[in-house]
């Protein structure tokens, strides 16, 4: 039937060169089977396809042999098929997917990848072909709003308002989630969107310095940028006017945006200001790979080396104003604060309302459309994708969303464990007598040009006040 058959991500397709066209063949999830499972699969000449699965049952390698061929779908246990429209398919959602359509005997879901559609000269023409669906009256039963323009819909109706379902009595309520995320997604009081899990994004700097300010806003960075020593840096080096409107606008777009009234306000005072911040960084990269390099402590017999200094050292040496940071964990704060965490303030990007501009980046976010003819079972599947992805939070690297999810990661962070050995017993290496220690972080320490790197077994109230403190004070969404 074809001149060649070619795999994309999870499907095949089979080539016709007299037509040049392309015909699916193939979904590996509409059979059922997880893709990220595939170890390799061929096309028999009879139209037959055999793979060869691989994956990870407790601890076990479980290896699978699956031979495929036709049937007539009227064959088939009727089910009723939802569809969830994305712009590429996060790999554990998919997995869930795939285990969701073979337990469930009465509904289905169907993936629709519009990212399949776009090309070099168009990387939006998945979104424009789905948009264009919308319009013209074919909405997906559910969303993965990544990548989607989610305000805008949500602006038009096309998606529901969350919040009906969590108090409808069935599957999640507001009580299972962490309330400073579902506060920072809301639009005026309707929820549009619900996340597996969270990080949050955030910049510091020290405290002498920014607790001379009442706001942190471009005026107050503009002044600070005085105190420190010629040559200095905002952020690290690398950043460029383009990186700094980048970073800006993905985490206060709203700002300048009403999606539900369509009116934009890029002439205005602050989005001037904004200009002006970002105007004052260089064109380009002042260096191949943005990261700060320091020559002063390198001799003629290095060839003049150079070293790298991390944001920490540059901020403490006043050579950096601020540096970004994520947390998508605990233990980061280990790795990314803890040499300075006496120091500094978590004050975010710079903010002309005065609120601190933390943001959250969310996770694997779903939408339901508002004209579903299936509410309940659209609900269904939102509920148990949120609560699979939780139970499993210890593996899960960033925040869960659910709040007794995210109390036990805390308390287990707070609390030193022991290495142990294969018998479960605690073990003493080292032979002084007690009981090792299981380290959860390192973090370095610069004396008199000394490196050495400390351990920490558990983090201390105070370093969780922190990490809650911008968690508690993140008010925005990063959207791209």
């Amino acid at each position: 039937e074809y001149d060649l058959l070619y795999d994309n991500d999870s499907e095949i397709f089979g080539y016709i060169a007299s037509s040049d066209t392309s015909e699916k063949i193939l979904d590996w999830m509409d059979s059922d089977i997880n893709p990220n499972n595939m170890s390799s699969f061929a096309v028999m000449n009879d139209g037959r396809i055999i793979a060869v699965l691989n994956h990870w049952d407790d601890e076990t390698s479980v290896n699978e042999l699956v031979l495929m061929e036709r049937v007539d779908a009227s064959s088939l246990p009727e089910k009723t098929v939802l569809t969830l429209a994305c712009m590429g398919l996060d790999w554990s959602l998919r997995s869930k997917i795939v285990e969701y359509n073979k337990s469930n005997d009465q509904y289905r879901i169907q993936v629709v990848d519009y990212s399949e559609y776009a090309t070099d000269d168009d990387y939006n023409a998945g979104i424009t072909k789905l948009t264009t669906e919308i319009i013209s009256g074919s909405v997906p039963d559910l969303f993965l709003t990544s990548s989607l323009p989610i305000d805008k819909y949500a602006a038009k109706g096309v998606v529901a308002d969350l919040y009906t379902f969590m108090d409808g009595g069935s599957g999640l309520s507001r009580d299972y989630f962490v309330p400073q995320v579902l506060k920072a997604i809301e639009k005026d009081g309707k929820l549009y969107e619900l996340p597996t899990k969270f990080s949050v994004e955030t910049a510091y700097a020290l405290s002498s310095i920014v607790d001379q300010y009442d706001t942190w806003n471009v005026a107050a960075v503009q002044d600070a940028m005085t105190q420190l020593q010629e040559g200095a840096t905002v952020f690290s080096t690398g950043w460029t006017k383009s990186t700094a409107l980048n970073n800006c606008l993905t985490r206060n777009l709203a700002a300048f945006v009403d999606w539900t009234t369509g009116k934009c306000t890029f002439d205005s005072e602050a989005f001037q200001q904004l200009l002006a911040f970002c105007n004052s960084f260089p064109d380009d990269s002042s260096s191949d790979d943005g990261i700060a390099y320091s020559s002063e402590a390198a001799t003629v017999d290095t060839m003049d080396d150079p070293v790298w200094e991390s944001d920490a050292t540059r901020i403490l040496s006043g050579k950096q104003l601020m540096a970004t940071t994520s947390f998508y964990s605990f233990e980061d704060y280990i790795y990314n604060i803890y040499p300075v965490k006496d120091k500094v303030t978590f004050v975010g990007y710079p903010s002309e309302s005065g609120e601190p501009g933390n943001s959250f980046y969310i996770q694997c976010p779903m939408a339901i459309s508002s004209v579903t003819k299936y509410p309940d079972a659209a609900w269904d599947f939102v509920s148990t994708m949120i609560r699979q992805t939780n139970e499993d939070a210890e593996s899960m690297y960033a925040f869960p969303i659910s709040q007794e999810a995210f109390d036990k990661k805390m308390t287990s962070v707070m609390t030193e464990q022991y290495q142990l050995d294969v018998n479960g017993e605690q073990v003493d290496w080292d032979e002084d007598g007690e009981p090792d220690k299981m380290c959860i972080g390192t973090y370095e320490v610069v004396e008199n040009g000394e490196s050495t790197w400390q351990q920490v077994y558990a983090l201390t109230q105070e370093d969780i006040d922190q990490i809650l403190s911008v968690i508690n004070s993140a008010t925005g969404i990063v959207d791209y």
